[in-house]
């Protein structure tokens, strides 16, 4: 769920490239101010179960490796997995 300029949106998408480009994922936007006024009443009660990260402390929590491994997961997911996705696709039609 998140909160935008009034309105509410829900649902399973993600802001990958699978999500936006293959996969049937759901997103739906309320503009009733009934709706966005009880999820605006939501949002604290979760915040307070989060725990803020530092832009510094996260980048000192990150070594070489962790480096290394997310350039390889950015690649198979962003690049291969897309690629591969679409050329499955024409099997199942």
């Amino acid at each position: 769920m998140f909160i935008v300029d009034e309105q509410v949106y829900v649902g399973s998408s993600n802001l990958d490239a699978r999500s936006l480009n293959i996969n049937y994922e759901l997103l739906v936007r309320f503009s009733d101010p009934s709706v966005v006024t009880k999820r605006t009443a939501f949002s604290p009660k979760c915040l307070r179960s989060c725990r803020r990260i530092e832009l510094t402390s996260w980048r000192r929590s990150r070594n070489l490796w962790t480096k290394l491994m997310e350039q390889w997961a950015y690649f198979v997911l962003a690049r291969m997995d897309p690629w591969w996705a679409r050329g499955r696709a024409k099997y199942l039609r």
